[in-house]
């Protein structure tokens, strides 16, 4: 298993489905910002597709919304295809969420929408002895 956490903005509003057994899913994209090259031009986002399941996802859904700064912590894997059309190698990081927290306010709104109780799943540095 390999653990990751992941800081950025959201991509687009998180969508809730459900498998044959009615277990919610909910996923959504987080742009993770790589800062500027040498010449102080923006380098291109890393896109990290993430997942939510069952009471959380139903939980957390309606408040993830495009341009939401949040913060991720669960197992991730890499995937890797060749796209069919192009013939082009694809590949995505995919992050299986299992702590969230809204890490500020989105960019578009001024006014921050209430956050689920799951802001208090923040990932956070282990204690010390």
């Amino acid at each position: 298993m390999k653990i990751g956490i992941f800081v950025g903005r959201v991509g687009g509003d998180a969508e809730v489905t459900y498998t044959p057994q009615g277990i919610a899913v909910a996923k959504f994209s987080i742009a993770i910002d790589n800062g500027k090259d040498k010449e102080g031009a923006k380098k291109s986002a890393t896109w990290v597709k993430a997942t939510i399941w069952r009471e959380r996802a139903e939980k957390l859904a309606p408040h993830i919304k495009k341009g939401n700064m949040v913060a991720v912590e669960g197992d991730v894997e890499a995937r890797a295809w060749i796209d069919k059309q192009s013939g082009d190698a694809r590949c995505s990081l995919e992050v299986n969420v299992d702590r969230f927290s809204f890490a500020g306010s989105a960019r578009s709104n001024s006014d921050e929408q209430s956050a689920p109780a799951e802001r208090a799943q923040a990932p956070q540095p282990a204690a010390s002895r």
